[in-house]
């Protein structure tokens, strides 16, 4: 039962393949063309109208349907071979088609008009415009209506075999009711009257919908247990049944099983292979008919065919394309006389007669006047159509277009003379030795062999006038140029067309010298000298610069068009070559010369050179040496990279010996590497021991490529030692001063000791009996007095005993620490200076600080407010002591004043010490001077530092 099924749905679908592909065949561009005009002259033309409705008429005879053309935008019938009513769900059909722009199923349905069984089927097809890109878009949708009874239901009643109860249904679901389609074999009823409740429980159709395609053993229509197979047809809204009563199965099923399975079997081959035989036909059929398509649009020559009036019915887009014209400029609505020139309507009336008499005409030659003017000469090879009775009804015609054969024959006779003038002077240019000589033979074979009247050449001069110097000249006599004043400049007198050749580097050509304004200057003079008409300028060029110009006169204006003028710009090229290469030729010989006086200038400065000099060749092997890299080497060996073991060499850098492979020059010819003052030490072939700068080039050529290289040696053993004493000495003197500053520091706080122990405990004993001798033996009043000036002069002294000992050593530096020696030096500092603001930011403990640290940091930051005070003009300073994270006292000092120049800094030892200072514990000292925005100190000090290193330890 399932392959009986499928092979009834596999029918069905062919039949609907059948009738959709009908519907495509009926649906051509010439119906879309024919109504796009009707629907765009607003459906008022009775003559497209007609024409519409015949054709359809037509096809529905062809096909023996019913065909409705319907509105894509409301759904209405605008034609149709029958006509019908228009219901609302028919129009609902036709603007679905519309809108989606495919075919779409009118469902079975009690036909209107006559049908030998009295339904209908429709399809509707949408007809898209031709002439739009948007294939979306319908202009109308074509219905199709053809009775079921013909071909659907004879084949529903097809069964393969002979059975009293088997039988194929096709059921469709309206609301809750299931209807059957075709008529049945057990059921008076005709199609659509069966209506069986979607509901019931044992029904098979009930059950398909309810489960899907499958076998089933239910009751069919009549309630009769059956089996069947049911499945969906695609693409439509039917479902197919294949059934066989039970009772009958059960009857003949021992008898005939192997006999029906081979049946079916049989059946359901020759079905598959008579399908799959349609299906390539119909497909080979539809390739066909677009390759014919394809081939009579696309064809290498036009084609066209002509009504009884003349007038152009059909043109292939090949002939559109060669007239200019678009499609629905031309069919039926212009004649072909109106596309042809004066001459060419004439030549069609004589031949005439002799088409209508022999009924064909072969390569007819007519000029075709396109739609922008433009005169195209084609062949012409028209047949005309006769009906049976041997009356003329239309004519068709190939159009081969012969203008490049036009062409072609004009353009060999007017390039002879400019090939064999070319040919002669290219021949002069080959052969010639001398650039003079080439001019003026060039110039004479333009005369002699181009038969053209005058002919010279000049030469553009560097001068301040721009001028331009003829060279050469030849032809009449009487065209003296040496009197002409010309110039390449861009002026009044440099607007000729030499002159323009010149300074664009292109030709320029004038037709008539007599109206052209570029020879308004000469006008005079041309009509003077000669009755020339027409002349050409030719820059003669060298890549991109211009050499010179050849101009070229001529007795009529139509010389110097076309094609001559490509090839006498070819002599204008050959000749701009032959100056060039005799130029080239006559400059490699003076650079022949110079390069022979360069190459003995620099063997003469490599002898002279104070510096060793090697080349080495693109093997690396050294192949020349000046006498300083023999002095240096004491000798030299011309050997290449394997045998560099001779030389003896150590990097000073890490005092490793250097290896074949790893010499500079090695390296340059190797790896292409540039090594500039790598310090090396050596050992010459006298065994001495030398210190080197030692540099290599890698030598490349235009490609980039490594042709050898050059190695530069200098002796720097005495440099070397020299600056290793200076060293030794700039060490020794900073060591020298940071034991100074130490000692001064020793002795400050000695000396601050002394003054805060002895001279302040005398001076206040001093205070103490002064204060005693008032007490016990009261004075004159004049003794009082000076007793109390006294105690107010020692009070004075005691405090600048006080001062001067904290500026030596501040006695709290040693018992308080650095923070509050640093906050009562900026106290003070705010009370000397009230006119300068101290701002201290301090953030570190006393207790990491080594006490060298501690007295560092407070001289530098006393020094650095010394400068402030004395020289920055600053009204604010800042003062940021940090302890960082990673073990480091950051220290920042930043006045606001006019800064400190280049000299000052040089000149300030005071600068000099906080270096110092700074150096001898390990750390950093660094000035910013940014002009504008004063100074700013900053000092790097690490807290931790190793006894080897001279700073502090912990």
């Amino acid at each position: 039962m399932r392959s009986i099924a499928r092979l009834k749905q596999a029918q069905i679908e062919q039949w609907l393949h059948e009738r959709q592909d009908e519907l495509r065949l009926i649906i051509t561009s010439q119906l879309a063309l024919g109504l796009k005009q009707w629907l765009d002259g607003g459906m008022h033309d009775e003559k497209l109208r007609a024409g519409l409705h015949n054709h359809l008429v037509y096809l529905g005879s062809q096909a023996e349907r019913a065909l409705v053309l319907r509105s894509a935008t409301d759904g209405r019938q605008l034609l149709g071979t029958t006509p019908y009513q228009d219901l609302p769900q028919v129009r609902a059909l036709a603007l679905e088609a519309a809108s989606r722009c495919e075919l779409t199923l009118e469902d079975i349905h009690v036909a209107e008009g006559k049908t030998s069984s009295g339904f209908e089927v429709g399809l509707f097809g949408p007809v898209c415009d031709p002439g739009s890109t948007d294939r979306d878009r319908s202009l109308a949708v074509i219905q199709l209506s053809f009775d079921p009874g013909e071909r659907l239901f004879p084949l529903l009643q097809m069964w393969p075999g002979s059975s009293p109860s088997a039988e194929t249904q096709v059921v469709r679901v309206e609301g809750e009711a299931l209807v059957f389609l075709n008529p049945l074999r057990h059921a008076a009823q005709p199609p659509l009257a069966l209506r069986l409740p979607r509901s019931s429980e044992n029904l098979i159709a009930a059950r398909l919908l309810r489960e899907g395609e499958g076998f089933f053993e239910a009751n069919d229509y009549r309630g009769v247990p059956s089996f069947a197979h049911g499945l969906p047809i695609p693409g439509t809204p039917w479902y197919l049944i294949a059934k066989i009563d039970c009772s009958e199965v059960f009857h003949v099923l021992d008898q005939s099983a192997v006999l029906c399975a081979v049946l079916l079997g049989v059946l359901w081959m020759i079905c598959a292979w008579w399908l799959i035989e349609r299906r390539r036909a119909d497909e080979a059929l539809r390739t066909a008919l677009a390759e014919a398509e394809d081939l009579y649009q696309n064809a290498p020559c036009g084609y066209h065919s002509l009504s009884r009036s003349g007038l152009i019915t059909q043109i292939n887009d090949t002939e559109l394309k060669l007239l200019g014209y678009e499609r629905d400029e031309v069919v039926s609505k212009k004649k072909l006389h109106e596309l042809l020139t004066v001459a060419s309507q004439l030549r069609l009336q004589e031949n005439c007669p002799r088409f209508m008499s022999e009924g064909v005409v072969t390569e007819t030659e007519l000029e075709f006047l396109r739609k922008d003017g433009e005169v195209v000469p084609v062949h012409v090879t028209a047949t005309a159509v006769r009906d049976k009775d041997g009356r003329y009804v239309m004519s068709r015609a190939v159009v081969t277009d012969i203008t490049e054969r036009k062409r072609a024959q004009n353009k060999k006779q007017r390039l002879d003379r400019a090939w064999r003038l070319w040919n002669a002077c290219h021949t002069e240019t080959l052969r010639a030795d001398e650039e003079s000589a080439l001019l003026q033979t060039v110039c004479r074979h333009i005369v002699e062999t181009g038969n053209y009247p005058m002919a010279w050449i000049g030469l553009p001069e560097d001068d301040a006038d721009k001028s331009i110097r003829v060279a050469c000249s030849f032809g009449d006599e009487h065209d003296d140029l040496s009197g002409v004043r010309l110039t390449w400049a861009d002026n009044e007198l440099g607007c000729g067309l030499a002159s323009t050749a010149i300074r664009e580097g292109s030709t320029q050509v004038a037709q008539d010298l007599r109206t052209h304004p570029a020879m308004a200057p000469w006008k005079e003079a041309i009509r003077a000298q000669r009755a020339y008409h027409s002349a050409i300028a030719l820059p003669l060029k060298s890549n991109q610069s211009v050499l010179g110009v050849l101009m070229i006169y001529s007795m009529n204006t139509t010389s110097f068009a076309g094609e001559e003028i490509p090839l006498l710009e070819k002599i204008s090229v050959d000749l701009g070559s032959g100056i060039e290469s005799l130029r080239l030729r006559a400059a490699q010989e003076r650079a022949k010369t110079a390069l022979r006086e360069h190459e003995a200038l620099l063997h003469h400065v490599l002898e002279m050179l104070p510096v060793g000099v090697f080349i080495a060749n693109q093997d690396g092997v050294i192949v020349h040496g000046n006498p300083a890299g023999k002095r240096i080497w004491a000798g030299i060996r011309y050997v290449g990279p394997n045998e560099f073991g001779e030389y003896r060499g150590w990097r000073v850098a890490d005092e490793q010996a250097i290896a074949p492979q790893q010499w500079a020059l090695a390296r340059a010819i190797t790896k292409g590497e540039t090594t500039l003052d790598e310090v090396i030490s050596i050992e010459d072939f006298d065994g001495v021991t030398k210190t080197l700068l030692n540099s290599a080039l890698p030598l490349r050529d235009a490609a980039g490529s490594i042709i050898g290289a050059i190695v530069v040696m200098q002796d720097v053993s005495e440099t070397k030692r020299i600056e290793q004493e200076l060293r030794s000495s700039r060490e020794k003197l900073r060591k020298m001063a940071i034991h100074e500053l130490d000692v001064r520091e020793i002795e400050r706080k000695r000396i601050a000791r002394e003054l805060h122990d002895e001279l302040g405990q005398m001076l206040t004993g001093l205070k103490m009996e002064l204060s005693s001798l008032l007490r016990t033996s009261p004075p004159s009043e004049r003794v009082t007095t000076n007793i109390l000036g006294m105690n107010r002069l020692i009070d004075e002294v005691l405090r600048s005993v006080r001062r001067i000992s904290a500026d030596l050593r501040p006695i709290m530096l040693d018992e308080l620490g650095l923070k509050a020696a640093l906050e009562w030096m900026s106290e003070e500092f705010e009370k000397r200076h009230g006119e300068i603001s101290c701002m201290l930011w301090l953030d570190f403990e006393d207790d990491r600080l080594h006490p060298e640290i501690s007295i560092a940091t407070y001289r530098i930051i006393q020094e650095c407010l010394t400068n402030v005070a004395r020289h920055s003009s600053a009204d604010q300073v800042s003062i940021s002591i940090v302890c960082s994270n990673d073990d480091w006292l950051l220290i920042r000092v930043q006045d606001n004043g006019t800064g400190i120049s280049t000299e000052e800094q040089e000149g300030r030892f005071g600068l000099t010490g906080m270096a110092e200072r700074a150096r001898a514990l390990g750390g950093s000292f660094t000035l910013y001077n940014p002009p504008g925005e004063g100074v700013l100190v900053e000092v790097r000090i690490p807290l931790e530092r190793n006894d080897t290193e001279g700073g502090p330890a912990r």
